[in-house]
């Protein structure tokens, strides 16, 4: 297995850099979770196809004509659903991307497959793996870098960047995602410091996966708290997850619950390299007893436990009273609830809610948005900020030609939607190039509330535990003193019975016909269905090439209406059976009932107020109110929303110029008062009685009256976040703080204009 070496050279007699991209679904009509990509060169009869995921039916020598080649494939992470149809895609030279974690499992979770599965394996995938974790050629001009991705331990999304003779391109591939983080591997982290011209986007949701996790654990962690054995039932990666869960609530919570691995989970979490103290594991077991101990989690796949692990461990304590069963079922079949044992079971699939897909789309921004990972073509995502492509056809589509990202046949009009005040990186996307991107490394150990787990929730189990003082007696009955017929069965705790369970399939939808009509020349309210809200900046891509500040094209601003009745249902992969090597298939995608999406905690300036993280988390910053009167005054206008546009022009432009190396940054804007010797203790003892940190703050406070002020100015600098932090992270500037960044800008500004 090699790392982090180049890719195959790919097409190079036909030139040195694509001049078209494109994509085509690999499998419609199954997961359509695969897509592959094409880069055409100039003089070259064939493409340069990139394949994303290789799951049910994807058959390269269907998808290739003779003139293309297949230069690579990218896993995005160890689900069944997305690698079964790996061998049968790789033979030659052709590398297979992934992440270092999801690399180091392919061996492991191919037995597994070939063994239970049946299917094919061959020595192929193992030779073709190269991990890669940072900027990684796939042909000439197209590189792919990973990026985090949550959902399950080693995924990872992808940016691929393709640079034609002008300029470099940047697209994003999310991949099955959280944007919470999963057994402290990081999520999807929607403030990249790039500009995202196009978005592949897994259309999965889970409306509450969050919510679910902490149900689970609380089951958990309470029925092994009470002194009863506790088996939890999942896929082999999952079981990794909760693992690492279970010892992060130990470090929390100061509990002391110790965690049993068993089987093919147990041998991914030695592979992945994890230790722990609460954690032991056993791959290979002869006696189920051996396993299960009064107090002790075990945890073991697959997620219904009618076979295998998990079968033989749920037999040996089926009838046991004062055992808990948790079962986390991905896919297919129904929980158990027979026996004397204490079962419950939850449908979990660890995807986004439908909001959380909305903001990926409304912070990076992109120009093109094709929905992937959903069965049919439907018009259900065309409010998004973008052009939305989700035709759900094996079809070849061109995204990018000759220098302009190409509008979709039936997108004749489009209606403009306002972006006042919003921050586009385009103006100076070519100083961005060596920014650091996020890295995919997990975290040594997880924090709870970054995995979406509610810690509040535990707690209160657990201390609902600790004041029962009537532990159950223990009822270790073995398999051949149980039977079958119990009328003490106990209900699942899941949202709904069994019988009302969705089927595990993709839920199909259809489009709105398609359009035959004329870009008016200025809008109109009576434009038809279906039409894309898009950004002014992917208006422009997609209608003219370039990226001016003209808006002759399409008239009025309009705003974006909201959409009514949508109720999408839900959405789920169509695979038949339990996955013991993590695979997820169901895919949950729920609409009615949708989280909130997650926010990351920000970070405190001296002062006390929030200003942001560097990270990008935190999307607003907000200025002093010296600062802020002075933009007031220079406007003459007492309105916030004209102030805050001001500022974000000023953000960007200062961004620009010193990105570009245009103005140097010798220290950040300050008020100093100058004190002879004699009065300094005075001064200070009189500022500090005022409560004021010294003599410079005060002056500040009395300008700040001066000017009328007072009132801060909350400015959120959207897709600029996570730049405006790495500059003031970075140790080239003299910034400490977003804020520092920000109030240098008007500064500059208010400098040159006086």
């Amino acid at each position: 297995m090699s790392t982090n070496s180049s890719g195959a050279s790919g097409i190079t007699e036909s030139g040195e850099y694509p001049v078209s991209f494109g994509y085509q679904h690999a499998n419609p009509g199954a997961g359509n979770e695969s897509v592959l990509l094409r880069f055409g060169y100039p003089g070259g009869d064939g493409d340069a196809c990139l394949l994303v995921d290789a799951g049910r039916n994807v058959d390269p020598s269907e998808l290739l004509r003779p003139e293309d080649r297949l230069v690579g494939v990218c896993l995005t992470h160890a689900h069944f659903d997305h690698y079964r149809a790996l061998s049968g895609t790789l033979d030659g030279d052709v590398p297979l991307f992934a992440s270092p974690d999801t690399a180091a499992m392919i061996d492991d979770v191919l037995t597994v497959a070939a063994t239970e599965r049946g299917i094919q394996r061959s020595g192929a995938v193992e030779e073709a793996v190269v991990a890669i974790d940072g900027w990684t050629d796939v042909c000439p001009g197209v590189q792919v870098h990973p990026l985090p991705a949550g959902h399950a331990p080693g995924a990872a999304g992808f940016l691929v960047r393709f640079t034609d003779a002008e300029e470099a391109h940047d697209v994003v591939i999310t991949g099955d995602f959280t944007l919470t983080d999963c057994a402290g591997y990081p999520g999807f982290d929607t403030g990249l410091a790039t500009d995202i011209e196009c978005l592949f986007l897994t259309a999965a949701t889970d409306p509450n996966a969050g919510g679910t996790l902490t149900d689970a654990l609380a089951d958990t962690v309470e029925g092994a708290l009470a002194g009863g054995r506790c088996l939890v039932t999942c896929g082999a990666l999952t079981g990794v997850h909760v693992a690492r869960l279970l010892a992060a609530v130990n470090s929390e919570l100061g509990t002391d619950v110790p965690v049993r691995l068993v089987g093919q989970a147990a041998k991914l979490y030695e592979t992945l390299g994890f230790e722990h103290d609460d954690v032991e594991c056993v791959p290979v077991f002869d006696d189920p007893h051996s396993c299960l101990s009064p107090g002790t989690v075990t945890i073991a796949g697959p997620g219904v436990p009618n076979e295998e692990s998990s079968g033989r461990l749920f037999r040996a304590l089926e009838q046991d009273t004062a055992a808990t069963v948790v079962q986390l079922v991905s896919s297919g079949g129904d929980p158990v609830t027979r026996g004397g044992c204490t079962t419950t079971g939850y449908a979990f699939s660890n995807h986004p809610t439908e909001d959380d897909l909305r903001t990926v789309v409304q912070s990076l921004e992109p120009a093109q948005t094709v929905i992937t990972h959903q069965r049919g073509r439907t018009s259900r995502f065309n409010e998004l900020p973008s052009c939305v492509r989700a035709t759900g056809d094996g079809d070849s589509y061109t995204l990018y030609e000759a220098g302009t990202w190409v509008r979709p046949d039936w997108m004749t009009s489009v209606r403009k939607r306002d972006n006042a005040g919003g921050l586009r990186l385009g103006a100076f996307s070519d100083a961005f190039d060596d920014l650091p991107l996020p890295e995919i490394d997990r975290a040594a150990v997880p924090m709870l509330a970054n995995e979406g787990v509610d810690v509040t929730v535990i707690e209160e189990r657990i201390e609902a535990v600790d004041r029962d003082d009537t532990a159950p007696e223990q009822n270790d009955k073995r398999d051949d003193e149980s039977t079958n017929d119990n009328p003490d069965t106990l209900p699942m705790s899941d949202a709904e019975p069994p019988s009302a369970r969705d089927e595990h399939r993709l839920f199909e939808t259809t489009a709105t016909p398609e359009i035959d009509a004329e870009k008016p020349a200025e809008f109109s309210e009576e434009l038809p269905e279906p039409t894309n809200l898009v950004t002014d900046r992917a208006r422009r891509l997609l209608f003219d090439g370039s990226d001016s500040d003209t808006d002759e094209e399409v008239g009025a601003d309009v705003e974006a209406p909201v959409a009514e009745g949508d109720n999408p249902g839900q959405q789920t992969t169509d695979e038949p059976a339990q996955l013991e090597e993590g695979g997820n298939d169901q895919d949950t995608l729920k609409g009615d009932d949708a989280d909130e999406a997650v926010t990351k905690q920000s970070i405190e300036h001296e002062g006390g107020e929030s200003v942001g993280d560097p990270t990008g988390s935190d999307s607003v910053v907000t200025i002093d109110g010296m600062t802020a009167a002075l933009v007031r005054r220079h406007l003459a206008d007492e309105e916030s929303t004209k102030a805050t546009a001001f500022v974000a022009d000023e953000v960007e432009a200062f961004l620009a110029s010193i990105l570009a190396g245009d103005a140097p940054v010798e220290s950040e804007p300050s008020v100093s008062v100058t004190v002879p010797d004699g009065l300094a203790p005075v001064l200070d003892d009189a500022v500090v009685a005022a409560g004021f940190a010294d003599v410079d703050e005060a002056a500040r406070d009395a300008l700040t009256e001066l000017l009328d002020g007072g009132e801060t100015l909350a400015v959120p600098l959207g897709r600029l976040t996570s730049l405006v932090g790495t500059v003031a992270e970075s140790d080239e500037y003299p910034f400490d703080t977003q804020r520092a960044v920000v109030e240098t800008a008007v500064v500059r500004r208010l400098e040159e204009t006086r």
